[in-house]
């Protein structure tokens, strides 16, 4: 093929993509996955559009990837005498353990003990800002 043809091939496949992020970006919630390049393109759009967007995004990889954030913050969804957590524990995030995402390896901020624990048993707690509207 000639080259003409080649750049012609390319410059439509990225309009499609450039579209299909637009119009993405334009709904209400979407389902991808956070390892994507794409999702996280998404996902920043989306903060530009809500502010915050938390909500408006599910992964069906891994639950967030940001790597430029400083703190996750996580609660465990029931007590664990075994593991010594408690209903209200603080756990903050560390990495994913195991060398997969659907581990994740947090600092129990109660005890002060690193632990790795499967993502279906602790949900993300989000901050909370006070801000002063006078």
């Amino acid at each position: 093929a000639g080259l003409d043809l080649r750049y012609s091939e390319a410059s439509k496949a990225l309009s499609g993509v450039l579209q299909d992020i637009h119009l993405l970006s334009m709904t209400d919630f979407v389902i991808c996955t956070h390892s994507s390049n794409m999702c996280g393109l998404l996902y920043e759009l989306l903060h530009f559009k809500y502010g915050d967007a938390t909500n408006k995004l599910h992964s069906l990889d891994i639950e967030w990837q940001h790597y430029y954030r400083k703190t996750q913050t996580f609660q465990p969804i029931e007590e664990d005498p075994n593991m010594d957590l408690e209903l209200g524990d603080s756990l903050e995030f560390l990495g994913y353990g195991n060398n997969t995402q659907r581990w994740v390896e947090v600092l129990n901020e109660r005890t002060q003990k690193v632990l790795v624990l499967p993502m279906f048993r602790i949900r993300r707690v989000y901050p909370r800002y006070k801000f002063n509207l006078q």
